[in-house]
């Protein structure tokens, strides 16, 4: 048994190359959803009944950021039967993310009242 752990270098290397992809296509969705001009003209305002929020792009984009990325890996990880712990290890970070996301959106909608 090998005791570095120079084979798994590659395969990090490949999950952060899927998590950046996985980004990318979450800043052209919300492009399309808002606009691209409106992207690079800085801070998103958003109006929530009476609530005004201003986001920076960065903090707009990673709840769609959480959601593809979601997908992509427990595609490419039911594809693979799941048998690469890599993506293992990258859905249980994806579902702590997803666990401080949520108690976000709870604080912000017990705050909204």
């Amino acid at each position: 048994m090998r005791s570095d752990n120079s084979e798994y270098v590659p395969l990090i290397s490949v999950e952060i190359a899927w998590l950046l992809g996985s980004w990318a296509i979450s800043f052209v969705l919300l492009g399309l959803v808002v606009g691209f001009g409106r992207l690079a003209a800085g801070p998103l305002d958003i109006q929530l009944h009476n609530r005004y929020f201003m986001l920076s792009v960065g903090y707009a984009v990673f709840p769609i950021f959480v959601v593809v990325a979601t997908i992509v890996t427990v595609v490419r990880g039911a594809l693979g039967r799941f048998k690469s712990n890599t993506i293992k290890a990258v859905l249980g970070l994806l579902g702590v993310v997803w666990a401080f996301l949520l108690l976000v959106v709870y604080t912000l909608v017990q705050n909204l009242h």
